[in-house]
């Protein structure tokens, strides 16, 4: 973040200028094997989602609006989440949830105004899909939102999906918000993931 203006009756940040798009479009390019200006790999990005996230949620803050979108990429200050217009405060009745419908977790579809950190959770699971199959949320599937309210319906990874990332997503996208791991119960198991691979 460079500069806030608290002049404003709402808040406005500026950040760094982030030259390489966002996650969904890099996802896009590596899907069609075009060339990227930068390598990310689906670990680090995890790790930098994961760790902001926890930073996010410490401090009682919900993001609301997670997705491949709102991952910013820079080859100067590679990867920053993004787009903190909808954030909120976690509050015990949350009303609304502002975010895209493809990265809401079953329970703010049901409209439950409980929803607090484990909503962001599950979205980061959405986002894991992504970093697997390089496509948007349930690709190949048909998306209706009362399926993934009921827990009927989530979005899949591939058959070649690495095992680390297969079983966090199958962690962060549990129908039952209580299962899902916290950011930092996520950053603790990258932290090993990390560990094994170097």
């Amino acid at each position: 973040m460079i500069a806030v203006d608290e002049n404003e009756s709402t808040p406005e940040y500026a950040m760094e200028y982030m030259d390489c798009g966002n996650l969904q479009e890099h996802n896009q390019k590596k899907f069609k094997k075009e060339s990227l200006p930068l390598h990310v790999t689906p670990l680090q990005v995890a790790w930098v989602l994961a760790n902001a996230l926890a930073d996010l949620h410490r401090n009682n803050v919900l993001h609301r609006d997670l997705k491949s979108q709102n991952v910013l990429l820079s080859t100067e200050y590679f990867i920053k989440l993004g787009d903190f217009g909808t954030a909120r405060e976690v509050n015990p009745l949350m009303t609304g949830y502002p975010g895209t419908e493809r990265y809401h977790a079953p329970e703010v579809l049901d409209s439950d105004p409980t929803y607090s950190c484990p909503s962001d959770i599950y979205s980061f699971g959405v986002i894991l899909t992504e970093l697997d199959t390089l496509q948007i949320p349930y690709i190949g599937q048909r998306y209706r939102d009362d399926l993934v309210r009921d827990g009927k319906l989530r979005p899949n990874v591939s058959d070649s999906c690495e095992q680390w990332l297969r079983g966090l997503s199958d962690k962060c996208l549990d129908f039952d918000p209580d299962k899902r791991p916290t950011a930092e119960e996520i950053v603790a198991l990258l932290e090993i993931e990390i560990s094994n691979t170097n």
